[in-house]
């Protein structure tokens, strides 16, 4: 029974080396691309963030909720170089519970002035935004892009448009 023991001891010892000299490495392994890329999280400056109207004082923290509802609306981030985006997550505003954004585009550009729109199999990608004000939603990107800067234009909405976002990625 000893010497069963031993052999199995030594068999697992020599499949772990073998795994270790075959295997993939953690410094090959991909690095994931999710980080919280600072609108919510503070990494970002108040000036990195714009609208096409917005509130006075309005802080990168605060709910962005426009005076007019229209498809005309959108919320600038300027990430300041260039980064790979991979997902996107949405929240309404917590004093204005009845207002959120149900659906939204996204566009980016590199220089601030073109934008481009981002697609999925050649057509406008609509992502889902919020059914309530309180749940953060996620929207992860099927083709990951690299931008400078990211605007998310709502498409529909609960009573109103109410907007907070974190953008997540990564160095390209």
């Amino acid at each position: 029974m000893a010497r069963l023991e031993r052999t199995g001891l030594a068999l697992v010892c020599w499949l772990l080396c073998l795994m270790i000299a075959v295997g993939d490495k953690p410094e090959d392994a991909p690095k994931p691309c999710y980080e919280a890329l600072g609108v919510q999280t503070g990494g970002l400056d108040d000036e990195d963030i714009s609208a096409s109207s917005k509130l006075d004082n309005f802080t990168a923290t605060d709910s962005w909720c426009p005076p007019e509802n229209d498809e005309n609306q959108y919320l600038q981030v300027d990430l300041g170089e260039k980064t790979k985006l991979t997902r996107i997550a949405t929240q309404g505003d917590l004093t204005h519970p009845d207002k959120l954004v149900k659906s939204f585009a996204v566009l980016h550009s590199m220089d601030g002035k073109k934008f481009q729109t981002y697609k999925e199999n050649g057509t406008e990608a609509i992502f889902d935004g919020n059914v309530d004000s309180f749940t953060v939603h996620h929207n992860n990107l099927k083709t990951p892009f690299v931008a400078r800067y990211v605007r998310i234009n709502p498409r529909s909405w609960e009573k109103g448009i109410c907007l907070r976002v974190e953008l997540y990625g990564c160095d390209p």
